[in-house]
């Protein structure tokens, strides 16, 4: 509710609250016990009244704000799912050590080795989701008017938390491409936990999006998933530690 509508019933309140005290007091009634209980009665309606008034104006508002902007509102919870399907899908592929590109299956010079077909399978699964990543930020500074203090949060939250997974991927890919030295990383499972949890909240909140967003692989990982994904490379990988963030 526009906070200014609430400022002027108190002002009004507090104007009628004055003009009844000052009245008492020339007419000194204020000294007859009956009316003293009547005018505290009557305060308490007008108080009463008050908190009505303000509490349906606060519901009418939020609803007409809400069937308003909800258009908005799903567009962007739609390119966070298609984001989150998107990086979950690339996480399983790009940490998971036993996942290989086949030699066969694409023009490779003669020369290529496993562990170059790997690497460059590994860059295809990463390179374009830069593309998703950036069209949600725009999506959420052109409608930034539209999210409100409930929503904005959890947008702004995924972002940066996507922004570390995608950091985090980039640098697997240079651990495969340069396989001769330790990389030492990290990865941040709390961040991609809440990652989850906005995704499911999405989902939750515009039913439809399962519809229209459905995963092109059928299901989407779970993040406990991809965390024994990345326990499993940690053991095995002699090029790639990375440190889990809990």
């Amino acid at each position: 509710m526009n906070k200014w509508i609430f400022v002027l019933i108190l002002v009004v309140l507090s104007i009628i609250l004055y003009l009844i005290g000052f009245l008492d007091y020339e007419l000194a009634a204020w000294k007859q016990p009956d009316f003293r209980l009547g005018v505290l009665a009557e305060i308490h309606g007008v108080l009463i009244e008050a908190f009505f008034i303000v509490g349906l104006l606060s519901y009418i508002t939020k609803r007409r704000e809400n069937k308003e902007w909800r258009p908005t509102r799903l567009l962007v919870a739609r390119h966070i799912c298609r984001l989150h399907q998107n990086l979950l899908n690339s996480l399983r592929f790009t940490v998971d050590i036993n996942y290989h590109t086949d030699l066969k299956g694409h023009s490779f010079p003669e020369y290529f080795t496993q562990h170059q077909a790997d690497a460059w399978g590994r860059e295809h699964q990463i390179n374009w989701l830069d593309t998703p990543y950036n069209e949600l930020t725009q999506m959420v500074e052109y409608n930034n008017v539209a999210l409100n203090s409930s929503f904005q949060p959890l947008i702004i939250s995924y972002i940066v938390n996507a922004k570390t997974i995608l950091s985090m991927l980039k640098f697997t890919l240079t651990a495969y491409q340069n396989p001769t030295v330790k990389h030492a990383g990290s990865f941040n499972y709390v961040g991609l936990l809440e990652m989850e949890t906005i995704y499911k909240k999405m989902l939750k909140d515009f039913p439809e999006i399962a519809e229209l967003e459905k995963p092109s692989t059928g299901r989407v990982l779970t993040s406990k998933e991809i965390l024994k994904f990345v326990e499993k490379s940690n053991s095995q990988c002699e090029f790639l530690d990375l440190r889990i963030i809990r």
